[in-house]
């Protein structure tokens, strides 16, 4: 059976350029340009909705720029398995150490429910997991080969 599925879709390449352009050439025009691309696409924000995301404001710092295409990540690849190597990208050990949350709704009445937010899965993260630890059957086979740091 063949399955068919997106390895690269255009908004994740403009995203890569932009977030690139934007530690390389901070100011670039080229930076917002893109990102705004990826955020103006003529489907809308909602499949029923003609609406397009506002242009980013000009004159944003590096910093702030940094912090609108890492959002603009993390909503336009949500559900697309990039979350988690791009924390691990940025070193975002904050993020990589949050507990998984997820949501209790029970019905209070007929067509009233409540939210509680719980705690599903506690997650820890080490320095020495930004790189995997070398199996020892190749360290014994090329001599020369060093393991990684705190492995």
């Amino acid at each position: 059976m063949l399955y068919n599925w997106v390895l690269f879709r255009l908004s994740e390449v403009y995203l890569n350029y932009a977030e690139a352009l934007n530690e390389y050439s901070p100011g670039n025009p080229d930076i917002a340009k893109y990102v705004n691309l990826v955020r103006s696409r003529g489907s809308g924000v909602v499949a029923t909705s003609p609406v397009s995301m506002p242009p980013l404001p000009n004159g944003l710092s590096q910093l702030d720029m940094r912090a609108r295409i890492r959002n603009e990540r993390k909503v336009e690849l949500a559900f697309e398995d990039h979350r988690y190597w791009d924390l691990r990208r940025w070193m975002d050990e904050t993020n990589l150490k949050a507990d998984v949350l997820g949501v209790n709704i029970t019905g209070t009445t007929r067509n009233t429910f409540a939210h509680s937010k719980i705690k599903v899965e506690g997650r820890f993260f080490n320095a020495k997991m930004y790189l995997y630890p070398i199996a020892y059957t190749e360290l014994t086979v090329a001599r020369g080969l060093v393991q990684n740091p705190l492995w």
